[in-house]
């Protein structure tokens, strides 16, 4: 099914793409959850999914949805939801379109892996050039913060100084 994704982001059929590329990955999922007889935690295979989502992020639910967090980030009154369909539909094209500009890009492509070190220890390894950054993150799911909270706060500081993640 993998060529078949990439055809489609190759001839700019994004939404097709990322509908056969999600379907794909929902069913092996669903195959892996029948063989193994529990629910797999998608963003991290090791785990069980207990709630929807997998995770309780009641705290962040309440935390982004209160009225001065609304004030201090600049988003009017427009209520925080894990999981948006708004959200991943407009994100669809940009999110695809990205994966198909770095398969032509052969200085990227070419760049070698860089240890990403977090406190002395190596929480990853980045590849890197011009603008174009991939930061792979050790023992993390999708979900970064949920997993490692201090190289997600690293990840943070980082983008927001406009610091490299790993020495030259």
């Amino acid at each position: 099914m993998y060529p078949a994704c990439r055809d489609l982001i190759i001839a700019k059929r994004y939404e097709e793409a990322y509908d056969k590329c999600e379907k794909m990955s929902d069913f092996i999922l669903n195959e892996a959850q029948k063989k193994l007889g529990r629910s797999i935690n998608p963003y991290d295979i090791k785990l069980d999914c207990p709630v929807p989502g997998c995770f309780d992020i009641s705290n962040l639910t309440y935390f982004l949805n209160r009225s001065d967090v609304h004030e201090d980030l600049g988003v009017g009154t427009h209520q925080w939801q894990m999981c948006s369909e708004l959200v991943e539909k407009n994100l669809i094209n940009d999110e695809v379109l990205s994966f198909k500009s770095a398969l032509s890009m052969n200085q990227f492509n070419s760049a070698s892996y860089k240890a990403w070190i977090v406190d002395g220890a190596i929480a990853g390894e980045v590849k890197a050039y011009s603008d174009l950054t991939l930061l792979e993150v050790n023992n993390a799911g999708h979900q970064v913060p949920m997993f490692v909270p201090k190289q997600a706060l690293d990840i943070l500081d980082r983008f927001i100084k406009n610091k490299p993640f790993a020495a030259s």
